[in-house]
């Protein structure tokens, strides 16, 4: 049953996400889809942050729920 905490591990999770939308947002033109961007920038950039963002939510809600 989600409680206070699991609310707050989404909540940064969300928030997270939303600074990377945005961020690439901002960035799409002018950056990321320029022919000298790198497939390792844009894994710097934005997977391993992504993939983060959910492995941290996963774990976080986890641990939370096996509190109980």
């Amino acid at each position: 049953m989600p409680n206070a905490r699991t609310h707050t591990a989404f909540a940064e999770a969300h928030a997270k996400l939303c600074e990377l939308i945005d961020r690439f947002s901002s960035y799409a033109k002018t950056k990321y889809q320029q022919s000298s961007y790198q497939e390792a920038e844009a894994r710097k950039d934005f997977i391993d942050p992504l993939v983060g963002a959910g492995s941290n939510l996963s774990h976080r809600a986890d641990s939370i729920l096996s509190r109980g």
